[in-house]
């Protein structure tokens, strides 16, 4: 649901939102996801064990549950895309222009080389007090605020795949892109939720209308056109409807992974 979030032109980080209790950022929900599927369930207890230790230690520090990940350049965002292997997937680089309440400025490696790989805690300090891991330091960006998409193109892409594999929820989406660029910050929000129900973690998804719900939209559309801008509307998409999200579920039922968890909601 990145792309959702990419097509409105919106990253918004979950600690930059009100009662936001149980969110995660999109980021971490699709490690979260991949470490479900594959089995990584020591990745997802390290995450977990970092949050724990930032919020007892370090809570001067941007979560990585909730706070958005950047790179500060260019430059290093290659970098990134070279050591990780992932030049043949094509990745984008694109610029966001940020409004930060709170920045923090990390050694990834310390992710790469200690993250589930049973290295116990010490390195989560030296991760979280801004220790550098060896003689390549590669800086992650952990923000709490709120970032627009600076590229249109990106933008238009992100909307055209849903255009054309999901047509029904183009008048969602529209709206939510059209409110977001007249200010409505949280219109049509794609929020992911880690929560604990009888069988374990569970994480899904909710989008926020209510803003959306609450506005002129057919007058913002109108406005919209005026200014020369236009966002087609599939035939199929003439009536507010919520993308499929059921495919995104992910559940844990480990109880290393629960008892840690609950330990940080309590």
């Amino acid at each position: 649901m990145v792309c959702w979030e990419v097509a409105i032109g919106r990253l918004r980080s979950v600690c930059d939102k009100p009662k936001s209790e149980g969110c995660i950022s999109l980021w971490q929900y699709s490690l979260l996801k991949r470490y479900a599927e594959k089995g990584l369930h020591s990745r997802f207890i390290d995450e977990l064990r970092l949050e724990e230790v930032r919020l007892n230690h370090y809570s001067n520090q941007v979560s990585r549950m909730s706070g958005l990940f950047f790179f500060e350049d260019e430059e290093t965002s290659g970098v990134a895309v070279n050591r990780w292997k992932l030049s043949n997937n094509n990745r984008v680089t694109e610029g966001v222009n940020i409004s930060a309440s709170k920045i923090s400025k990390l050694d990834s490696e310390w992710i790469t080389q200690c993250l589930g790989n049973e290295s116990g805690s010490d390195w989560m300090h030296s991760y979280w007090r801004g220790e550098v891991y060896g003689i390549k330091p590669l800086t992650e960006i952990l923000v709490s605020g709120i970032g627009v998409i600076e590229s249109g193109t990106i933008r238009e892409k992100a909307y055209r795949w849903f255009y054309n594999k999901e047509p029904s929820i183009t008048s969602l989406l529209s709206a939510s892109m059209i409110c977001f660029y007249y200010g409505v910050e949280d219109a049509g929000e794609c929020a992911p939720m880690i929560f604990r129900n009888e069988n374990g973690i569970k994480g899904s998804f909710v989008i926020k209308t209510k803003s959306i719900l609450n506005a002129d939209v057919p007058s913002l559309r109108e406005r919209f056109k005026s200014e020369g801008f236009s966002v087609p509307i599939h035939p199929l998409g003439d009536v507010m409807k919520m993308p499929d999200m059921g495919g995104f579920d992910i559940r844990f039922e480990d109880s290393e992974i629960i008892n840690i968890f609950e330990n940080i909601h309590k």
